[in-house]
């Protein structure tokens, strides 16, 4: 980095400061051109255009003594290069001519801090400098293209591409040679290296009063929406060891610029010639209310229309927050060179910011502009990558919405909410439920897959009744037979290892989708026994599908056939019973979208019809499994016209089947071997009609020790003894192996084994 000291060292230049000025105040200046002026120019308003921040301007042909019209230009040029923040102002005179510059001249730039030098060297020394500096800012600006084409390769194919952030933090890093570090309050978006996060963390301020602050040789630049957020970069970016270091700084004070007429009119000729020079002035006039104030922090404010700066946001610049000390980092003397500047620290970190620090050397000018387009493409990132997230949650939210309508068997506004977002996915009217259960803490992770790996086809939600599982709601279209959702699940249980189970449903009807959920968690309980954690439907436990088919359908037909005349009647109670048996009336009532009183009717007519009282479990477990027994067949066989081929056996021979007695033998085996006597409990239990306190009576235990050994049977078991098909499952095993359990049967009769 070239300087005024560095250039006063230079015998060649016989380079001198003049009126008095110390080297030790202005040597730390940097230069990065050499703009050379003519006096009579000078007279004619020259220079017409800005200069660039740290142009050190050299003017020729200067006499002994200027006077009149030559000393009004002159402070008129100091005025404007002190506006333009330039290096400092040399006048060219013979040897031994060291005070060409007058009274007023010197006050003035003593007055805006601008150095004035002189020399006395040949002009083509001068040259020399010139080019030097020219092949500098060349080699420069080829250094920034490639850097800035290698941060172009990184641009994603999609902004809400979660690996994007990433890849521009590689880049940047590679390009900077430093340690790169994205993050928000609560975490960390991006690091590269992986150890960036560590080294810093001081840097980076979680809230008022916390954290160090950035170090030796950091930025910390907020990351706004696209096109907000990064005109404070100017300030967080700004070396305050040079004077200059940002191109946008040159509009720091409108008022100053304003009281410059020549200034005023170079501004539309200077867009004209350049440009880039044009959005820099843009971008200047939206960061100069912060660089005046001399602080920064993370602006999440919106330009109001019709003003022209930025309306304070939550994280807004306050006036005088963490402004850097005048001279601050300037070299000592004889030490020729600048010591490491400490950059001024947010309060507080809002949002997601970029942090870059290194060892040495302190960033330059392409450094900065570096950081400066890095901060826009991240921060355009980091837009999509939090509306694509709330776009996510939202879809998230109405599947969820769904889920818990259908639980509650509101079939027409679940498909109303679905509508939007997946036009026909609840259109069929019967379901399928799979249960994946799984840590509480890698739920959400297995969520995501289970939505990726179901997209389309099924509903991936979080139970919020279980924090382990995630439920999978499948719509089953008649007559397809499409195994792609129970496949996925599959693999992705494989594929989470031992800790993962799976258990899925039968097809159930849409509106009965409380049962298929509570049929899949009888059929995860029952995977956790399985080598691979996987059972797809919990009929392969079901003693439904264990009995002999034909010889179950003839019982059940008989057990039912006072209510399967006439076929009206059979329909009104076929719908209404298996609900109305297994939830209370008000429940059923809701899921049947009928009064609570019609289910009373119904029920009532059908007891008196079957003489059975359906407050005991016993007659309300028979005639639900003669429903169930009948649903399991094909529709229309149920005919109450079609004649029995063959006497109906009773259900204590079906129960004697060796199918049944193995189904039992299978069901029970954990619980015989407890030694705290569990069947004895159940026994009891279902003998006073699932009563908790007349069961602990008779067995002589507390009602704490009844419900403890309940529990146990539901684990040994894998079945919900608060549902009636869990009481059904027990009553029947422990009627099968026990003989202890009476069970009704035909004509309202109970049976026992002898």
């Amino acid at each position: 980095m070239l300087t005024l000291g560095t250039l006063a060292g230079r015998a060649e230049l016989e380079l001198a400061f003049a009126g008095g000025v110390s080297s030790a105040s202005h040597g730390a200046v940097r230069v990065v051109q050499v703009a050379t002026l003519t006096l009579p120019q000078l007279l004619e308003g020259e220079p017409q255009r800005r200069l660039d921040p740290g142009s050190l301007v050299l003017v020729t042909e200067v006499p002994f003594r200027l006077r009149g019209r030559a000393e009004v230009a002159l402070e008129t040029l100091v005025e404007q290069l002190a506006l333009d923040e330039c290096a400092g102002l040399v006048a060219h005179v013979a040897s031994g001519d060291h005070q060409p510059f007058p009274r007023g001249a010197r006050e003035l730039a003593a007055a805006v801090g601008l150095p004035l030098l002189t020399t006395t060297a040949p002009l083509r020394q001068w040259a020399v400098v010139r080019r030097g500096l020219q092949d500098r800012r060349l080699a420069v600006v080829e250094r920034q293209a490639a850097q800035l084409s290698a941060l172009v390769e990184e641009l994603p194919a999609r902004l809400a591409d979660p690996g994007a952030m990433q890849r521009v933090a590689d880049g940047l890093a590679r390009a900077l040679r430093a340690q790169v570090l994205v993050s928000e309050p609560e975490r960390v978006l991006a690091a590269a290296p992986a150890t960036a996060a560590d080294a810093l963390a001081r840097a980076l301020p979680r809230g008022p009063g916390e954290g160090a602050g950035p170090g030796p040789w950091t930025r910390v630049v907020p990351l706004g929406p696209a096109g907000e957020g990064n005109a404070h970069f100017g300030l967080q970016g700004a070396d305050p060891c040079a004077r200059g270091a940002d191109p946008r700084a040159r509009d720091a004070d409108p008022r100053a610029r304003d009281a410059d007429p020549r200034a005023r009119g170079a501004d539309s000729r200077a867009r004209d010639a350049d440009p880039c020079a044009g959005d820099a002035d843009s971008r200047a006039g939206d960061a100069a209310p912060d660089v005046a104030q001399g602080a920064s922090t993370p602006d999440r404010g919106a330009s109001a229309p019709g003003q022209g700066d930025s309306t304070p946001g939550p994280g807004a610049s306050a006036p005088g927050q963490g402004a850097s000390a005048p001279g601050q980092g300037a070299s000592a003397p004889g030490q020729g060179g600048s010591a490491p500047c400490h950059e001024a620290s947010t309060p507080g970190q809002e949002g997601a910011v970029l942090a870059v620090t290194r060892p040495a050397p302190s960033f330059d000018d392409a450094d900065l502009r570096l950081l400066d387009h890095a901060a826009r493409l991240l921060g355009l990132l980091d837009q999509a990558r939090r509306e694509h997230r709330t776009a996510t949650d939202t879809a998230y939210a109405v599947r969820r919405a769904a889920v818990e309508l259908l639980l509650d068997a509101e079939v027409d506004k679940a498909r109303r909410v679905m509508a939007a977002q997946a036009p026909g996915l609840l259109t069929p009217e019967t379901v399928r439920a799979f249960v994946v259960d799984v840590p509480a803490t890698h739920r959400d992770a297995v969520l995501r897959r289970c939505e990726t790996a179901t997209a389309g086809l099924a509903l991936a939600v979080a139970d919020p009744r279980e924090d382990r599982r995630v439920l999978v709601v499948e719509p089953v279209r008649t007559g397809r037979a499409d195994d792609r959702v129970a496949t996925a699940l599959t693999r992705l249980v494989a594929d989470l290892g031992s800790d993962a189970s799976l258990g899925g449903s039968g097809a159930h009807r849409m509106a009965m989708l409380a049962d298929a959920v509570q049929e899949a968690v009888t059929a995860q309980r029952f995977a956790l026994r399985r080598p691979d954690a996987v059972a797809l439907s919990a009929q392969s436990t079901d003693l439904v599908h264990v009995l002999p088919a034909p010889a179950a359908r003839r019982w059940a037909r008989a057990f039912l056939r006072p209510v399967l005349r006439p076929q009206d009647h059979w329909e009104l109670l076929r719908e209404t019973l298996p609900t109305a048996l297994a939830y209370p009336y008000s429940v059923a009532a809701r899921r049947l979208h009928v009064h609570r009183n019609t289910v009373r009717r119904r029920v009532a007519r059908a007891a008196e019809l079957l003489e059975m009282d359906f407050s005991t479990v016993t007659d309300r477990i028979a005639v639900a499994f003669a429903l169930d027994v009948l649903a399991a067949d094909r529709p229309g066989t149920c005919r109450s016209d079609a004649p029995l081929a063959e006497p109906a056996p009773t259900l204590h021979d079906l129960l004697t089947t060796p199918e049944a007695t193995a189904w039992a033998e299978s069901l029970l085996c954990g619980a015989r071997g407890d030694h705290r006597g569990l069947l004895a409990t159940a026994t009891a239990w279902l003998a006073h009609d699932a009563h908790v306190e007349p069961a602990a009576r008779a067995l002589g235990l507390s009602e704490f020790t009844v419900r403890s050994h309940l529990r146990a049977l539901e684990a040994h078991t894998a079945r919900d003894l608060g549902s009636l098909r869990g009481l059904r499952d027990l009553q029947f095993a422990l009627h099968i192996l026990t003989g202890k359990v009476d069970i009704t049967d035909l004509r309202g009769g109970l049976c026992a084994t002898p």
